[in-house]
């Protein structure tokens, strides 16, 4: 069978199978674990800093990665790190992630099967909201025809199929400590504006910035510039399902609950699986009084289970909605299926503290057995209530 042209060319002397490709700035404290939990099963680490003046680069070089230097924007440092790559697969990854240590052999099966040429991972972030979940594209074959655009929120662009990996890591940066710390939010911000002045009718410009905006706490702003993404934003663009949340969820932090629930169910019919769309609407109806129309959105969640393919707040096709199904049907009077719901939200995570903290004032200790698949009756009363939207 003939190789595709990409595995046709001629690799560099002394090849590898996966080159681990970083760019860095002043990431002492946080680097030699990163390198730490990919060393055993990468070929080669490649390290390209970016003006560090701590002790970065006498870290990576103590851990054997291979140097270079770049001060550029993030795409040319990233592909700086892609051209000094001899792998025949690189990986890109940022000093703030840890690999997830059983997901390797995931990561693996895919290098070795060579069915791709650009591979998702996912990224496991903790954040002020919880835990999300976000699928980044980060494996691609040694081709120079395969690189980075953009100065900020860069993309790697190329011909080829993609496929997921199955790899996750963990991914510390978008804490709120982490952000304030290196001044995150406002260097997007600066960058974003002056990218959008050079293209100012880039959807995907419009949509980071209005997502740092919200970080920023500046919701208005960046409720127009989610508009103006979603006004040029194509049917099938890769960022328009996490547009559809982001917007909605703004709206309804403004109080544009009514506002909010017209999104969600336009893109739901784009994006029928996004399980995430639909716990949204349960928090819309939540907030309007609807307790029929939010028992049957949380129970569509419950049916779509965690979303595999789109970025989602771990727990909304889980526990996130058993414990707001819970919270309903104790303030219906409904102890009793309070009760199952809770330890149902418990079972699917034992560490979700509001579900815990809702049991024991309940008086009954958490313990029996949660039963999954149980039919949910609408409850009597119209339910007031304080959610864990995430």
């Amino acid at each position: 069978m003939r190789l595709e042209p990409w595995r046709d060319r001629p690799f560099p002397v002394s090849v590898v199978r996966l080159s681990v490709c970083m760019i860095v700035k002043n990431e002492a404290e946080r680097l030699r674990s990163s390198i730490e939990s990919f060393r055993e099963h990468a070929d080669e680490i490649v390290v390209v800093d970016n003006g560090s003046t701590d002790a970065t680069v006498e870290i990576a070089r103590s851990m054997g990665a291979r140097l270079d230097f770049n001060h550029g924007d993030f795409s040319s440092a990233r592909n700086a790190a892609l051209q000094l790559a001899r792998g025949r697969f690189r990986l890109m990854i940022d000093a703030d992630e840890i690999m997830v240590e059983d997901t390797w052999p995931n990561l693996d099966a895919f290098l070795r099967e060579e069915r791709y040429r650009v591979g998702r991972i996912c990224q496991r972030s903790e954040t002020g909201d919880g835990v999300v979940d976000t699928w980044v594209t980060r494996v691609c074959a040694n081709d120079p025809g395969i690189h980075y655009e953009g100065s900020i929120h860069e993309q790697l662009v190329g011909d080829g199929s993609i496929g997921d990996t199955g790899l996750v890591v963990l991914h510390s940066g978008y804490l709120p400590r982490e952000m304030a710390k290196k001044g995150t939010i406002a260097r997007n911000l600066r960058l974003l504006k002056v990218a959008i002045e050079h293209h100012p009718g880039d959807p995907y410009l419009h949509f980071q910035l209005g997502r740092a905006l919200v970080l920023a706490k500046d919701d208005h702003e960046a409720l127009a510039h989610f508009e103006i993404a979603r006004a040029n934003v194509g049917p099938n663009t890769s960022f328009t399902p996490s547009l559809a949340r982001e917007l909605g969820y703004l709206l309804r932090q403004l109080g544009q609950t009514r506002k909010a629930l017209e999104v969600v169910r336009l893109f739901q019919s784009q994006y029928c699986d996004y399980t995430d769309l639909f716990f949204l609407e349960g928090l819309c109806h939540m907030d309007l009084g609807n307790a029929p129309a939010m028992v049957r959105a949380f129970n569509r969640c419950l049916q779509l289970g965690e979303p595999k393919r789109y970025p989602t707040v771990r727990g909304v096709g889980t526990f996130r909605c058993y414990f707001n199904l819970g919270l309903y049907f104790e303030l219906a009077g409904d102890v009793n299926s309070a009760i199952h719901h809770y330890d149902l939200a418990l079972a699917a995570d034992p560490s979700f503290a509001p579900a815990g903290l809702r049991r024991s004032l309940l008086g009954a200790p958490y313990g029996r057995r949660a039963q999954r698949g149980r039919s949910i009756a609408v409850g009597p009363r119209r339910p007031s209530m304080n959610d864990t939207s995430g």
